[in-house]
């Protein structure tokens, strides 16, 4: 059946399907459309823009045959579109910032990550990784904007669950740190003080957080660091791939099951 001919909201012509059950990838239009049990029935799941969308074919008036967030349904036609959009999530994290991206190339990139659990809790809710204990979530690149722990601590805890990877993280080479100042060394001149213990490579870096007395614990062991871990330049240095951990990734799509 050709849903770009059906009823009064029509699909666009990219999203026709030419096999009766075979799904079709599709997104979840603007803003937060639900998914229904039957046309007009009763809601079942809430998917919010950009989420994946698969369609069956099977058309009922405005309504079309679903599958989202691992639940089969029903969408209005209208809430229901082709192009997959730039994708910019700030979330909620409690103190600090966090911003969750995906491109329109289906790349993920996280920028800070709060200080607790709450971006660990979005993400894991997102991806739907409660019912996929074996998916690992691959980012092209997270970035720490300044070594605030409000910002960056939230890193730890996405390291150590071991269900998201980062080929690169990007940061200003400034680390935060116990037992000393707070950013590292630093000299005065001219009556202006400046920060010269300026991280550059992974040696430097692990010396700080392998020492307990410096990070009180607060770090992931090095085991669950990726091995791209630059520092931001006027060059941009291009991020390296990271070998992982050996565990099979997965590119699910945000909300996807």
């Amino acid at each position: 059946m050709n849903l770009s001919s059906v009823g009064r909201c029509p699909l666009p012509p990219d999203l026709e399907t030419t096999a009766l059950g075979t799904p079709q990838k599709a997104f979840a239009g603007y803003p937060a459309p639900f998914v229904y049990d039957a046309p007009d029935g009763d809601k079942v799941e809430h998917t919010i823009w950009g989420d994946y969308i698969g369609l069956t074919g099977v058309v009922d008036g405005d309504w079309v045959q679903v599958r989202a967030r691992g639940v089969d349904g029903w969408m209005r036609s209208d809430e229901v579109q082709s192009d997959r959009l730039l994708e910019v999530n700030f979330v909620d994290v409690g103190q600090g910032d966090g911003c969750f991206i995906v491109t329109p190339d289906d790349d993920y990139l996280l920028v800070d990550a709060g200080q607790d659990d709450n971006m660990l809790r979005f993400l894991s809710w997102r991806f739907n990784l409660r019912y996929h204990p074996g998916w690992r979530i691959d980012f092209v690149a997270g970035v720490i904007t300044h070594p605030d722990q409000d910002h960056y601590g939230g890193f730890s805890k996405l390291l150590a669950s071991g269900r998201f990877h980062f080929d690169a993280l990007y940061h200003n080479g400034l680390v935060e740190r116990d037992g000393g100042p707070r950013l590292g060394a630093t000299t005065t001149l001219d009556g202006v003080t400046w920060q010269t213990d300026v991280v550059t490579n992974l040696a430097e870096l692990h010396a700080i957080i392998d020492d307990p007395a410096l990070v009180g614990g607060m770090l992931p062991s090095r085991t669950n660091l990726p091995r791209a871990s630059r520092r931001r330049s006027r060059d941009r240095p291009r991020p390296r791939s990271s070998s992982g951990s050996g565990r099979a990734s997965h590119r699910p799509g945000p909300g996807r099951r």
